[in-house]
């Protein structure tokens, strides 16, 4: 069937006789998943090892229970030539099995499952008895089809506001498309026509991330349904992602209701996108409005702001960050302030620059917090100079948070797109020296260093090739690796050693799962598991997942048992996106030596408070996990969600890097 037919198809089936449609409403379903039943245990299982020949048993189960989690085993497994195995179930009786069915196709990203998808949309459906899966279809072709499908789908106009299902898989459907870079005029006006008060919440938080996450789009016709969106918007989740959109029209009219909103705003994260879209505009009718966020009452919004003066910073205002950065707190903010002075001091003013690197350097030794420490290496990295300091007391430091942030600093010098400049006649002599303190990291066997020394040996602005000519400190680095527990620093030393070999990258190793799900774990845990992560700023609950994500749930609890994560520090904290706990230290490699497998599952990053599990690769999950502040949907279908916040949100926005969990206990 050629492309033209096809679209037809998706006009007729997706236009069809949707006017009637029945608005969509929770209501109940044959699908009932419970962890402790023992064919549940017996699916994940296959699914935790990859059978998949086992898993294909359950996909004409009887129970939709059973064939529902078998589909989203799939999901997670990902096996494209699973495609014939996974679509008959798209005409299943149950639309949560349907609905499930299309999300698996969507996961595998195949172009050619568009057909499959367009052809089981239900145009007949008046009465929604399957809006979930027409909602998943619609999804899925954002996430596989081509271009043409795109087209299609933006033009779709018949969808009313009661048509909640369908409305949120066009929206869906072509936000999908945009991170995938595929955009379209009709696409991007429907989405601002899907701004609009009248319809559903749930619709236009799905396009105002659009106007946040989607690239390469032209705004400049927007500005005017962008700013009535923010301004008839009270939902702080919209008004955030509308504030990047706004930013992006680079109009002078987004500009001043941008200005006129950020004192006003009373949610935090509202203000830190509102610095973030001034990154969009000329720095002289932005910059006062940002001085005046370094006082802001959230620490959040005052380090937002001393990121501008880094990003955006310039000369003529150096000498303003160096004096702000003496009287600004916390420290996270400070030293951001120092490092954007010493970015963009004058190279003409050599003696202030001297001076500011000393204060810094005396920073750095006063310094009693590691991450501090490693914040002060980090702006001393501004000045390229700083390099012989930078590894002399860096790489000795007995913490692996300082060394490793060496190494980055290092990294960050040899990437300057000016490296030649910076250092004339010595940068030759100076890139060999810092390849020579590269692979010093890489030797070291402290994976905080081996990582950022790998990378920065596979930079594009040095003939790093070059200058090496025996690679056996690769070899004897990649043999010493605890696998499965660091497969992901293996790939990157793999992919480090191509580079400098002049091959073709490898292909990422697929990591072993030897210990399996612990079900003794879950066993313990009542029908609704609480824990309660008892922090340095007060307590976090969250409500564990464990019909969702049971391997995950199990081996968070199994930390918990050991106290892995009594004292352990927030190690990553971005304003506005997540707070990420879970650093394994060198001395621990031994005993924390495995990975578990990622555990997708159609839930939508869509709130704040959704824990998810951190990895370097899929299935390459151990103890990391972090929590989001809002909606981040850009994670969705890549990151397991295992469990969502219950209480102490104030908590969670006040954490800081360098944070600590006391412990946790669950209830």
């Amino acid at each position: 069937m050629n492309k033209l037919l096809l679209g037809g198809l998706l006009i007729v089936l997706l236009i069809g006789q949707h006017a009637c449609i029945a608005p969509y409403e929770e209501q109940l379903t044959d699908v009932n998943l419970d962890y402790r039943d023992s064919l549940f245990q017996e699916i994940a299982n296959f699914q935790d090892q990859a059978q998949k020949d086992s898993l294909l048993t359950f996909l004409e189960h009887p129970n939709p229970s059973y064939r529902y989690q078998a589909i989203m085993a799939f999901a997670s497994i990902r096996d494209t030539a699973m495609i014939n195995s996974i679509s008959p179930l798209l005409e299943d009786k149950i639309d949560k099995v349907r609905a499930a069915a299309a999300y698996a196709l969507g996961q595998l990203q195949l172009t050619n499952a568009a057909t499959l998808l367009t052809g089981a949309f239900d145009q007949s459906d008046t009465a929604g008895n399957y809006k979930l899966a027409n909602k998943a279809i619609l999804e899925a072709i954002g996430k596989s089809a081509d271009q043409e499908y795109l087209d299609l789908l933006s033009t779709i106009q018949t969808y009313e506001s009661k048509d909640s299902a369908l409305l949120e898989g066009q929206a869906w459907g072509i936000y999908r498309y945009a991170l995938r870079r595929m955009v379209s005029p009709a696409g991007t006006s429907r989405m601002a026509e899907l701004l609009k008060p009248s319809y559903p919440q749930k619709v236009r938080l799905i396009a105002a991330n659009y106007f946040f996450r989607a690239e390469n789009l032209r705004l400049d016709t927007f500005g005017l349904p962008l700013r009535a969106a923010f301004e008839a918007a009270t939902e702080p989740e919209i008004r955030m992602s509308l504030a990047i959109g706004l930013g992006k029209t680079q109009q002078d009219t987004a500009l001043s209701m941008l200005l006129e909103t950020l004192p006003q705003e009373e949610d935090y994260r509202v203000r830190c996108n509102i610095i973030r879209a001034f990154t969009n505009f000329p720095y002289e009718r932005v910059s006062l409005a940002v001085f005046a966020r370094l006082q802001d009452e959230s620490p959040q919004v005052r380090l937002r702001a001393a990121q501008y003066f880094l990003e955006k910073g310039e000369s003529q205002d150096a000498g303003n960050y160096w004096r702000r950065a003496k009287v600004t707190s916390p420290w996270h903010a400070q030293l951001t302030l120092y490092a954007a002075a010493n970015r963009h001091l004058a190279p003409a003013e050599q003696e202030a620059k001297n001076i500011l690197n000393r204060e810094l350097r005396n920073r750095f030794f006063r310094a009693q917090l590691p991450y501090e420490k490693a914040a002060a290496i980090q702006a001393l990295a501004e000045f390229p100079w700083n390099y012989r300091f930078i590894q002399r007391e860096g790489y000795k430091d007995t913490t692996h948070i300082v060394r490793g942030a060496s190494v980055q600093a290092l990294s960050k010098i040899i990437n300057i797109p000016n490296f030649k400049a910076a250092f004339g006649n010595a940068s030759t002599g100076i890139a060999r020296t810092l390849a020579g303190h590269f692979q010093t990291a890489i030797s070291s066997g402290d994976s905080y260093m081996m990582y950022p020394a790998a990378g920065a040996l596979q930079s594009e602005n040095q003939d790093f090739a070059a200058m090496f000519t025996d690679l056996t400190f690769l070899d004897e680095a990649i043999s010493k690796l605890k696998l499965p527990g660091e497969v992901g620093l293996y790939n990157s030393l793999q992919a480090t050693k191509a580079k400098l070999s002049g091959e073709a990258a490898p292909t990422p190793a697929n990591p072993g799962h030897e210990n399996g799900i612990q079900w003794a774990n879950l066993s313990e845990l009542d029908l609704t598991p609480e824990a309660i992560i008892k922090t340095n700023k007060g307590d976090i609950s969250i409500e564990l997942l464990p019909n969702i994500a049971p391997g995950s749930v199990a081996n968070f609890l199994q930390l918990i048992k050991e106290g892995f994560y009594d004292g352990r520090t927030f190690h990553r904290v971005i304003p506005n996106f997540v707070a990420q706990v879970g650093e394994v230290k060198p001395q621990e490699r031994d005993e924390i030596n495995y990975n578990i497998r990622s555990e997708i599952s159609e839930l939508h990053y869509d709130q704040a408070g959704l824990v998810g599990m951190a990895h370097a690769g899929s299935n390459t999950e151990s103890t990391h996990f972090f929590v989001t502040h809002s909606p981040t949907p850009h994670l969705d279908g890549n990151y397991t969600i295992f469990a969502r916040l219950k209480s102490g949100e104030d908590v969670l926005h006040n954490l800081m890097i360098g944070d600590a969990i006391e412990r946790i206990t669950i209830h």
